[in-house]
């Protein structure tokens, strides 16, 4: 006769081994992906939580501290979220002259779309054309003095 202690026991090896695989392919796929992407350098991440925890609770010295190791434009990975870190002002002053029309764009997760998406909404076009409309629109007609 098996104990309930023994299936609780091979239950929970079970359960650390599909997390250790799923860990280890995880990492896989988000090395590989790195390979394709020209990305800057940046310091190792860990495979599900990335740089979280090479950031302490002032994260301005954390980036000084970064950046003396890695140098002035880093990519860190917070979670699952890749962020370019930028701490020089000369490369922050060429990047926004040169790749500003890159930068401008921003990142629109599913909540903030809600049921009829984001068309209509200034916060979460992306820069373009309609993104300048709607701009033009809201600095010509809402937001003059006559009309505050």
């Amino acid at each position: 006769m098996v104990s309930e202690t023994s299936i609780g026991l091979e239950l929970l090896v079970v359960a650390l081994l599909l997390l250790v695989a799923w860990a280890i392919l995880t990492w896989r796929k988000c090395n590989a992906s790195e390979k394709l992407e020209r990305l800057p350098p940046g310091p190792r991440r860990w495979p599900v939580v990335g740089n979280m925890f090479q950031l302490g609770w002032s994260a301005h010295e954390s980036f000084a501290i970064l950046a003396s190791k890695q140098g002035p434009i880093m990519t860190l990975w917070l979670g699952s979220m890749c962020t370019v870190v930028i701490s020089s002002n000369e490369v922050a002053r060429e990047m926004f002259k040169n790749h500003d029309v890159v930068l401008a764009g921003r990142k629109i997760y599913e909540a903030m779309k809600g049921d009829i998406g984001n068309e209509g909404s200034l916060i979460t076009a992306q820069y373009g054309p309609h993104w300048r409309m709607l701009r033009r629109l809201c600095t010509a007609e809402f937001f003059v003095t006559s009309r505050l």
